[in-house]
């Protein structure tokens, strides 16, 4: 190779790229420009034949500039921070890694679910203010009855990667287990001794849900004022997917008008949210931010797989 590529390396998880310099270093010259710094990153990926980045949007203006780039890699599952349909009229890759995270999420998933569940979020609560009952949540904060998992209705959307994870963990416990997944096949639903039953049917019925969708048009607000109006009363919802899959506006009068009992996200519409975003004042909900994936491992994992995306894709163009 006569000349090196040049690839730009610009996330909010990497302060120093000696992952991506052991990997791209034989083939490339590699431009780090601070996550904080959005003005050099759009000047620098003109020039580009590769880029990694992790939460940075790239629109169809920015992809439109870029006359030399091969491949957008994405530290992370979801690409609905590039316009992929932009990037493939132009002829550019874009690589996300859809396995780093799996049972990562998954875990973080079950522990959400138990946590929930039996309010343990509320208990400690109540034990650092001191106050020490056990039937504080119910007369306190009018939460349902704590319930046996195994006598419970896991409802899981979706059956990627994470999904079939969760499940798998679950079944353990003794769950009785719905999916709603458009695609399902019959084949695979005999195979794994999974239910598989349309929207309205996994709302009504099950006593816990869980959502495992990238964001997509059809995805989007999926679980809107009439999906919860839908769900039991003593139901209970996790998201570790997209924040816009859930319409926040809407959670927020379930949770309020207690049209479900309580919520588990890991992922919002506006990351942060802001200030007065009213979830953050309520009880009844669990929020994190966005680290669901989050474990020495898998943050390893993931950016040497999107450095060596763009090492793979920049050498058999």
């Amino acid at each position: 190779m006569s000349e090196k590529f040049n690839v730009v390396v610009h996330s909010l998880i990497v302060d120093e790229p000696d992952i991506e310099e052991k990997i791209l270093s034989p083939i490339a010259d590699i431009r780090f420009i601070p996550n904080d710094n959005k003005y050099d990153f759009y000047k620098a990926i003109l020039k580009a034949d590769g880029i990694i980045i992790a939460d940075r949007e790239i629109d169809s203006n920015a992809i439109s500039k870029m006359k030399r780039c091969k491949v957008i890699s994405r530290q992370g599952v979801g690409i609905d921070n590039i316009d992929v349909n932009e990037a493939k009229k132009r002829n550019i890759v874009v690589a996300n890694i859809p396995d780093y995270c799996t049972e990562d999420v998954a875990n973080y998933t079950v522990a959400s679910i138990l946590s929930i569940t039996r309010h343990i979020h509320i208990y400690n609560k109540h034990v650092k203010e001191g106050l020490w009952s056990v039937g504080s949540v119910f007369s306190t904060n009018k939460f349902p009855p704590i319930r046996r998992i195994s006598t419970q209705t896991l409802g899981v959307v979706g059956y990627g990667r994470i999904a079939r994870s969760v499940i798998k963990k679950m079944k353990n416990f003794n769950v009785n287990i719905l999916v709603y997944y458009p695609r399902a096949d019959k084949r695979v639903e005999n195979k794994e001794e999974i239910e598989f039953v349309d929207f309205k049917t996994l709302l009504r019925s099950s006593d816990i849900i869980t959502l495992h969708v990238p964001l997509t048009k059809h995805t989007k607000y999926m679980f809107d004022i009439e999906a919860f109006k839908i769900m039991k009363r003593t139901s209970f919802l996790v998201n570790t997917s997209r924040g816009s899959v859930v319409n926040e506006k809407a959670l927020y009068i379930a949770l309020k008008e207690r049209l479900i009992a309580g919520a588990a996200i890991d992922v919002m519409e506006e990351e942060p949210p802001k200030k007065d975003n009213p979830l953050l004042n309520l009880d009844n909900i669990i929020i994190t931010p966005h680290m669901a994936f989050l474990s020495k491992d898998s943050y390893e994992e993931m950016r040497r797989k999107a450095a060596e995306n763009v090492k793979n894709i920049l050498l058999h163009i």
